[in-house]
């Protein structure tokens, strides 16, 4: 039985992380939602619910949630917030322009001998000291300002006015893919534009592969779970956003993984315990030089030092070189692991997730800190007036050393933990689609033969109430439905709004419609067959490509789901029928089921011929005056008449119409 997902993801333990008492948080104000939008009074500890993680199965908790009041209210603290620190931001800026001028003042009284140059301390001790507060304050304005966006985008998609704010990602797209193009997953105003929150390029190459693969029954029931527990965290993802601005330019898992496996400049062994004597000689011969005088011996081990540094200088730099790139990525990348090890989780994926992200009882993210110090410290040998100094400790070698040792031993986990973290964004933005539409049910996934059953179907890219919703059902005996319609009546969307919920189902979020109950399947469709000038290939040619790319997904393990838009529609009408029949006969006795669209009402007696296979069913218009109305609602038969004559006539085409 489909669950009702109203209020999806406002289980107990959820609503406990959500609402917290109102606090400051690093000198910003973090406004939490109210209670109202839960209809409930009271704090949660309060009503008598128990901690426990809400069951997959089983009615979800009956609490509402409005999402577009709940963005409104934070939206409105945010940009307080944003407001306070703009004024904080100009009345520092006054102060440090009236302590500059003080000193500035001071400074020609103690060139006049009017006062003690000591004096000038205090102000530029002030200037300094507002200095900082001022690069904390424009930090914190900036974290708003961030948070204000978030909100604003998060109010655009309710509404439906989301297009061209999100992540486009075109090149996600695989090659020659099966269905991607057809269903408008990647691109403007695509599905992945939608969906995809995500902030590292790990985690959005996730949620693409994701959209482009069939999974596993078991697999897509977890990700339910996991997506229904993240979804009232509205606290989590505005932190991840507003760490956006640095890591989407920062985290770039190609560069970290090439650094993780690349050979090694400097290896273990003695040298590292050797070099570390050497230096340690060096210091007590230099001490014993300061207080006896004697020099020989600190000569000596300094020449040495000097001969081994000239020998190894080249490899120490080429390892510096070699961690400056990924060391901005890795210390953004721990504050986004420091922000997800401040969250707690029940779902077994999302603990799996955290354990990915643990070793040896300390996590990624204190490892990752670990890097990040002895880069610092490395560093230090660039300023001038440390410079004698790390010359005199070795200072390069000795931390060039242990950057190797980091990661020769650490440094082959990285791939993993920028998957787990991948998979969490992932996670997360599907939790965040399932919060913003608390009337999509999360489908029902069975297993066994090919099952589609759903009611109400909408097309979840189309503003909310434009979609006429439509049912469908598929499996058992029923094996293919031929869809047949005038020009204009919603054919070819109808089944975009088939394979974009069968998309969505097996991503483990919930689906624009009434119901839905599915087994998983692999999706092959003819929606957006193009033709190829530099390729030579006609659009026929190119659709017969298509439908061989289709017949051979049949042969897998999974399922096939067909979507035949106007099969062959570049052929005779006897060409047609023939070969479109032979085609969708051979697809369901190969088991796949599907739908078939045509134009040609010679092609819906294929219908009669396969038995209880096969049934048709259409979409028609009527004329109102000299205007067609479309009402784009599928009935069960074939449809009566065609409209492309009226059409025609209605642009002044005919010659009738002038």
């Amino acid at each position: 039985m489909l669950q009702s997902r109203k209020g999806a993801g406002t289980g107990p333990h959820s609503i406990q992380q959500a609402h917290k008492k109102n606090e400051k948080v690093a000198g910003e104000l973090r406004i939490w939602p109210t209670l109202r939008h839960y209809g409930r009074p009271g704090p949660p500890e309060r009503w008598g619910i128990p901690f426990r993680r809400a069951p997959l199965k089983g009615p979800m908790p009956n609490i509402p949630h409005d999402p577009a009041a709940a963005y409104s209210e934070r939206l409105a603290a945010r940009k307080a917030a944003r407001d306070a620190f703009d004024a904080r931001f100009d009345r520092i800026a006054n102060l440090r322009l009236a302590v500059f001028l003080l000193a500035a003042l001071m400074a020609g009284l103690a060139f006049w001998g009017s006062m003690h140059p000591a004096w000038l301390l205090l102000p530029i001790a002030g200037f300094v000291a507002l200095a900082v507060r001022h690069e904390s304050v424009a930090r914190g304005r900036a974290r708003a300002d961030a948070a204000v966006g978030y909100y604003e985008k998060g109010l655009r998609r309710i509404a439906g006015d989301w297009p061209g704010d999100g992540v486009q990602d075109v090149a996600a797209q695989e090659r020659d893919h099966p269905y991607a193009p057809d269903l408008d997953l990647f691109g403007p105003a695509s599905l992945f534009e939608l969906l995809c929150q995500a902030q590292t390029a790990s985690g959005r190459t996730r949620l693409a592969g994701w959209m482009q693969r069939p999974q596993a029954a078991a697999d897509i029931r977890a990700r339910q779970e996991a997506v229904r527990e993240l979804a009232p965290r509205l606290d989590l993802r505005e932190d991840l956003a507003r760490l956006g601005l640095d890591v989407r330019g920062a985290v770039r898992g190609s560069t970290l993984a090439r650094w993780s496996v690349r050979p090694a400049e400097l290896t273990g062994g003695w040298a590292p315990r050797g070099y570390l004597a050497l230096t340690v000689a060096t210091v007590l011969a230099l001490l014993v030089f300061i207080q006896w005088n004697i020099g020989f011996p600190f000569l000596i081990l300094f020449t040495i030092q000097l001969l081994l540094l000239g020998t190894t200088a080249k490899r120490a730099v080429r390892v510096l070189m070699a961690v400056e790139e990924p060391e901005r990525e890795l210390r953004v990348l721990i504050h986004l692991l420091d922000r997800l090890g401040a969250e707690q989780f029940e779902a077994p994926v999302l603990r799996s997730i955290r354990e990915r992200l643990t070793e040896d009882g300390k996590d990624a993210a204190a490892r990752i800190r670990q890097l990040e110090r002895l880069v610092y410290l490395f560093n230090l040998q660039m300023n001038q007036l440390f410079f004698p100094v790390s010359l005199l400790l070795m200072w390069s070698v000795h931390f060039a050393f242990a950057i190797e040792s980091w990661r020769l031993r650490w440094g082959r986990h990285l791939p993993d933990w920028l998957a787990a973290v991948g998979e969490f964004e992932a996670l997360l933005s599907l939790a965040a689609f399932a919060w913003e539409h608390p009337d999509y049910p999360y489908p029902e996934i069975v297993e066994g033969e090919p099952l589609l059953e759903g009611k109400a179907l909408r097309h979840p890219l189309l503003k909310p109430g434009v979609c006429v919703p439509n049912g469908v059902t598929l499996g058992g005996a029923h094996r293919i439905t031929i869809v047949s319609g005038s020009n204009m009546s919603g054919k070819s969307t109808y089944l975009r709004v088939v394979g974009i919920n069968v998309v969505l189902a097996q991503l483990g979020a919930p689906v624009a419609a009434g119901s839905m109950r599915l087994t998983p399947f692999q999706i092959g469709a003819t929606l957006r067959v193009q033709d190829s000038i530099q390729s030579g290939v006609s659009r026929f040619y190119a659709e017969l490509q298509r439908l061989k790319a289709v017949s051979d997904l049949i042969s897998r393990d999974i399922p096939v789901l067909f979507l035949l838009d106007e099969i062959l529609h570049g052929t005779n009408s006897h060409d047609r029928q023939v070969g479109a029949e032979a085609l969708v006969r051979s697809f369901v006795e190969r088991g796949a089921i599907g739908f078939v669209t045509t134009h040609d009402l010679a092609l819906t007696k294929a219908a009669d011929a396969m038995g209880e296979a096969a049934a048709n069913v259409h979409f028609s218009d009527h004329l109102e005056g000299s205007e067609l109305i479309f009402d784009y609602t599928m009935r069960p038969g074939v449809v009566e008449h065609s409209n492309a004559l009226q059409l025609m006539a209605n642009l002044g085409l005919l010659p009738e119409a002038k």
